[in-house]
């Protein structure tokens, strides 16, 4: 093989080369968070909600994200939810008698004539913060809605666990929230540098877990 045909060939591998390095897709490792719950009194906390706020900027989907609270025995179901800004939340009435939904938080103001069945349409939660429900028929009716700028959310299980994958590798964080509680949203925060792969976090309360009921926020000033 002549010197100038020996070039040649080595020019076409490494032109062959960069062609198929160009369609090898790009790897990202994103990192996974376990958040473990415990009260003051070292048990399991199990049903608080919890939010990752990342810095990184989250993808829009063409569609909003939607969500279901039911009215059923004279009770909002779920009576504590946790949305995403944006989502279109429906409340069907699946009760024998009517009810008249409505909030005056300052996040979400809106009202649901007397009805049965599914005769409103979709309510978009547009603005972050607690959204405080109530009937206008049943006084006892009260139901809780955080709306968050994020998409990483959910609620502790029986083990006062909860699992989120698909976060940035970067310093996040994270609050803990539940009506019970008696505080406002962000009360109970803690910030946690992610690495690539599984990562874990321990919060303790300063209180007992389950609180009661009668601490909830209310709809005064909400």
């Amino acid at each position: 093989m002549s010197l100038r045909s020996g070039f040649r060939s080595l020019l076409r591998r490494i032109a062959c080369a960069a062609l198929a390095s160009a369609f090898i897709p790009l790897v990202t490792h994103a990192a996974s968070l376990q958040i473990q719950l415990t009260d003051s009194h070292d048990r399991n906390a199990a049903g608080l909600g919890i939010v990752v706020n990342t810095t990184s900027t989250e993808p829009t989907s063409p569609t909003p994200p939607t969500a279901v609270i039911d009215q059923r025995h004279e009770q909002f179901v779920p009576r504590v939810s946790i949305v995403q800004r944006g989502t279109e939340v429906s409340f069907p009435n699946t009760d024998r008698v009517q009810h008249h939904v409505y909030s005056f938080s300052p996040a979400k103001q809106f009202e649901l004539a007397l009805y049965r069945g599914n005769e409103h349409p979709p309510v978009t939660f547009d603005q972050d913060g607690i959204v405080v429900l109530g009937c206008n028929i049943h006084d006892h009716m009260i139901g809780y809605v955080l709306v968050v700028d994020s998409s990483h959310f959910g609620f502790s299980d029986q083990a006062g666990r909860l699992s989120l994958d698909g976060l940035p590798n970067e310093t996040v964080k994270v609050t803990v929230w539940h009506p019970d509680l008696g505080i406002d949203y962000g009360a109970v925060t803690r910030t946690v540098a992610l690495a690539p792969g599984n990562n874990v976090l321990q919060v303790k309360l300063d209180r007992s877990w389950p609180a009661k009921q009668e601490q909830s926020l209310s709809w005064n000033g909400y």
